[in-house]
Parts: C-alpha cells; structure tokens; sequence
C-alpha cells in the first residue's frame, strides 16, 4: 500500500470511529481519573467529548487529500533530473591546477599546463556556464561559518640554482560570509604570529556573476569588474581553483609579472585556501589556510 492509499485509508477509519462514553471521578487520595468503566458509588460524572467530523467533513477531506496527491504525482513526473555538472573543454583539461606541494623557485607550469603557463600568455576569463553558477553557489553557501586554525606563510629565499626558505606559522580566526542576494563570499581574516601579538587582517572577496571575480581587498563595492576576472582552472562540488595574472611597477623602466594561483577546498568541516605566488613564472612564496569549524 502507497503513502496516499494508506492515508486515505485512516482517514476513513478515523471517521467512522464510534467514541465510547467516558468519565472523570476522584478516588480516596483526591487523584482524578478518567475512563469508560467508573467504580460504583464513585460519583463519577460524564465527560462531554467533542463530536467526531461529519460525514461531509469527511469526504471533502478526502477529496483535498486525492487533490494533492494528484498534484504531487504530476509535479514528480514533469520534474528534471538534477542537471550533471557540465564536463570541461579540452582548452580546460590542458589547464587544470594540481594540488600538492610545490617547491620554492619551481615554474608556473608545475600546476597550470597549457599555454597560460608562458610568461607572456594573459589571462582570458570563460563565461561561466549556468552549471558552473551552481557548482560555486553550493560550494560558497556551505561555507559560511566560523573557522580557525593555522596559516602556513612561506617565502622562498635565495635563487633557482640555491633556493631556500622561511616559514611562519600564524593562528587565524576566520569568518566566511555568503551573500546570496549579491553573489557574494567574503573571507575575513585574524591572524597572529608567535614573535608577535600584532594582529594582520586578511580581506577577500569572490563574486559569481558571468565570470568567477576576486579581489584581495576590502570594499563595500561590486567587484564584478574586468579587472577583477580570474582563469577558472578546476571546479567541482567540493573546490575551485583560478589563475591571477598582475603586472607591478618594481623599478621606474620596468615592470614585474606576478601570477597568482588560489585553490579553495570546503567541506563540512574544513576549509583549505592555498596561495601560490609566482614572479615571472617562478615560485615566489605561498600561504595555505588549514581551518576547521
């Protein structure tokens, strides 16, 4: 028997219950009691019951009950299966980001394959897919919460042929906000380190929009802008990662190219945040969040 007959059928049962009569009398002690088979010379009295449903009550219940389960069977049958999450391209499978670690000094093209790679290759943003929008709407909405816990902040020091490295390891409280109305994740961070109690404040921002955005500054405004595009290399339920490609003025003739790789893993009870740092395509430093809730 379905859900629906075996509602229908109690609630016909229901109906046609016949209430016996029933009683309140006080015993010796003064405890009250109610039954249908009172103690003689008890001076028990009869309890006015309320009337069961009519018999129209009854059938025009029966009725709104069939209707609903009509409707429901209709709604189940004309609903779409959960739209699979769209395979990439193969432009995005010479791309995709490898996660593990990652040598001071090592090349760009250790964790983005491809053209992107290159030096001089710049970043061309995709329009996300209505797929990808979900993907990264489920993935920010289970991350608003309170974490904390360690960041690793690595810089790489002395040169390609003799690298070497320094190593702070800060506590971090962190807030994730996800606000559904603008699209928006916002991370905030606290942290500290041992040699010292001054606190750092580590600002930032995702949107969803036609491009995945990114900013690592704090602001009030839309970020949903050009500049602020990313190269999405990876994204399934649980992660996203992106390329960053920015110029910087280090001397008055010339400019810098720093890249820049994020990859962000959530799940229930973790949140990782890796930040890869390149200098002209080579590995320059890096910051990895391990939080838990």
């Amino acid at each position: 028997m379905n859900k629906g007959t075996l509602g229908l059928f109690l609630l016909f049962l229901i109906g046609g219950i016949a209430l016996a009569e029933v009683y309140k009398w006080v015993d010796e002690s003064g405890k009250v009691h109610y039954g249908d088979a009172p103690p003689a010379e008890s001076g028990a009295e009869s309890v006015a019951l309320p009337e069961g449903p009519s018999q129209e009550e009854v059938e025009r219940a029966r009725q709104q009950m069939q209707e609903r389960i009509e409707k429901y069977e209709k709604l189940s049958g004309d609903a779409s299966p959960p739209e699979p999450l769209q395979e990439p391209s193969p432009a995005a499978k010479n791309r995709v980001f490898k996660t593990g670690n990652v040598a001071c000094f090592s090349p760009l093209s250790d964790v983005v394959k491809g053209p992107l790679a290159e030096t001089d290759a710049s970043v061309t943003p995709d329009s996300l897919t209505e797929s990808q929008q979900k993907s990264l709407y489920g993935l920010f909405d289970k991350a608003g919460a309170r974490w904390q816990g360690t960041i690793t902040d690595t810089t790489c020091t002395g040169s390609a042929s003799a690298p070497g490295s320094k190593i702070m390891h800060l506590a971090a409280r962190t807030t994730v906000d996800w606000d559904a109305r603008h699209s928006r994740l916002t991370i905030e961070t606290d942290t500290t380190g041992k040699e010292s109690r001054a606190v750092e404040r580590l600002v930032q921002r995702f949107e969803v929009g036609a491009a995945l955005y990114f900013a690592d500054f704090e602001t009030e405004d839309t970020i949903a802008r050009d500049g602020n595009k990313v190269e999405l290399l990876a994204l399934d339920r649980n992660s996203v990662s992106f390329l960053i490609k920015r110029r910087f003025p280090v001397a008055l003739r010339f400019r810098s190219l720093r890249e820049e790789v994020r990859y962000l893993e959530i799940t229930d009870r973790t949140l990782k945040l890796t930040e890869l740092y390149y200098y002209n395509s080579l590995l320059a430093g890096s910051r990895t969040w391990d939080l838990g809730r």
